[in-house]
């Protein structure tokens, strides 16, 4: 186990250098964060998150699928569902005042 923690580890301090990450046919980070698609599965909007899914706790709790939606990073989570984060998303993102607030109003 602490073998495989400590390969994993230096991936990320290593800012995955060894993997491309940057597949221009992957965007359904940037479309989640434009408010084009839904967060699957059995998401929603990122606006109707926002408005609707802040204060409710027990749907929070309950629908764990979302997390990697709203904080996507460079390796495979939980969710199968979401896409790994490309690194020309991370710049686009970064680059978009309506996205870096989304990004900001998910914390």
């Amino acid at each position: 186990f602490l073998n495989k923690l400590g390969k994993e580890i230096l991936r990320y301090r290593n800012g995955y250098s060894n993997e491309t990450l940057n597949d221009l046919k992957q965007n359904s980070n940037i479309r989640f964060y434009q408010n084009r698609i839904k967060c699957v599965p059995d998401g929603d909007y990122i606006e109707e998150m926002h408005k609707n899914w802040a204060t409710n706790y027990g749907k929070l709790e309950v629908h764990h699928s979302y997390i990697q939606w709203l904080f996507p990073i460079h390796e495979r989570g939980l969710n199968s569902k979401a896409q790994i984060l490309q690194r020309h998303e991370a710049i686009t993102m970064m680059a978009d005042p309506q996205i870096m607030l989304r990004v900001h109003r998910s914390y």
